[in-house]
């Protein structure tokens, strides 16, 4: 901030704050225009038998995702198979 301080007593004072505020809002701007500008497209998949996904999240947390339900699934359905099981084994099966 000395660089800013014009009347070098060592304070900055409103018009000194001003001069920095603009600098530092230049200094902004000027970065913000040479980041590189990128387009996103979104189309539909080339291979029509490939699903359609939009995500906010990566491939990776998306299939990691789909496992542990797939292991949940496959979990519950265990356990309502053994519980089916054990209740006809208990009771007998149903007469229609």
């Amino acid at each position: 901030l000395r660089e800013y301080d014009l009347d070098q007593n060592g304070k900055i004072e409103k018009r000194e704050w001003k001069v920095i505020r603009a600098a530092a809002r230049k200094q902004v701007l000027n970065g913000l225009n040479k980041e590189k500008k990128e387009h996103h497209v979104i189309s539909s998949p080339r291979n029509s038998r490939q699903p359609y996904i939009l995500s906010a999240r990566t491939e990776e947390d998306l299939v990691t995702l789909k496992k542990w339900k797939a292991r949940f699934a496959i979990a519950g359905a265990l356990l309502i198979f053994t519980a089916v099981v054990t209740m006809i084994s208990i009771r007998g099966p149903i007469s229609i």
